[in-house]
């Protein structure tokens, strides 16, 4: 073992495959089960999956236990481990979708909670011609003042009944876990990164469509949205991150959808869609 590989989305970081991990850290401040961290590196253990310590933010080492399912590693791999590297950076794991709407030429980010909907929409958007940034967590980081989105990879996950309303036969379709009726189905890409123009939060909350000015409001939408948050302080970058927070806060436009869980997913790209056209101006 002890093979190095990339980390999708940050290319000038590395993975590494390793045969052991430390059971504890030294100094380490207990977050969750499992979860351990200090600044400069946070150890991860799952059981039956394996662990993960990530340090420096330019590095991950990997240790499978024996006989794991390779999508349930690349799901902590790319979700949890690869949120504290970003971390680590400075920069912010956003959990959200993005796409670049057709003929555009910055990213519209899709934020909110797990089952809130992201995914679902963004296979909607991509049926009217947007192209997929990331799915799920959006790496965004701040050059010069401008926050770039970045990409990963080139499909998202879709449950079982969501492939079903789509008319998406999941035959041929890789899981993402081997015990989860849940599956990748890939869509067409934006390969490069791209300006970040607009944050829109999906919430399951009656309304519609809604612009958020206040700028301590804007930064509390970001900050709640980013992805592990807990990992922040433990990682005792919080300078980092408010100042992440603050130039995206700035930069961005930020809206809120409401009606996430009531309104069609036809309605609420619509409702995306206005973001864009607003954008454009």
């Amino acid at each position: 073992m002890n093979n190095e590989f990339e980390i999708t989305g940050v290319p000038d970081a590395k993975g590494v495959w390793v045969e052991s991990l430390p059971e504890h850290l030294e100094d380490a401040v207990g977050l969750a089960a499992f979860w351990q961290a200090r600044r400069g590196t946070l150890l991860l253990r799952v059981p039956y999956v394996g662990a993960y310590r990530v340090t420096n933010g330019d590095t991950i080492e990997v240790c499978p236990i024996d006989g794991v399912d390779p999508a349930a590693l690349d799901l902590y791999l790319y979700g949890a481990a690869r949120a504290a590297l970003l971390h680590q950076r400075g920069e912010l794991p956003l959990h959200a979708s993005s796409l670049v709407p057709p003929g555009g030429d910055r990213a519209i980010a899709l934020c909110g909670p797990s089952g809130a909907g992201k995914s679902t929409l963004a296979v909607e958007l991509s049926r009217r011609g947007w192209t997929l940034v990331a799915d799920d967590t959006t790496r965004v980081q701040c050059k010069d003042g401008t926050p770039m989105a970045w990409p990963s990879h080139p499909s998202v996950k879709l449950w079982h009944d969501t492939c079903d309303n789509f008319n998406v036969p999941v035959e041929g379709l890789r899981r993402v876990r081997e015990d989860m009726n849940k599956f990748y189905f890939e869509m067409p890409v934006h390969p490069e990164t791209v300006v970040l123009g607009s944050v829109v939060e999906l919430l399951t909350t009656e309304g519609g469509l809604e612009r958020v000015t206040s700028l301590p409001e804007r930064m509390s939408l970001l900050s709640k949205h980013a992805f592990r948050p807990f990992q922040i302080a433990a990682l005792q970058v919080q300078a980092q991150h408010m100042q992440t927070v603050a130039t995206v806060a700035t930069a961005c436009n930020l809206w809120q959808l409401h009606g996430a869980r009531v309104a069609t997913v036809s309605a609420l790209a619509d409702s995306v869609e206005e973001t864009a056209a607003w954008q454009s101006k």
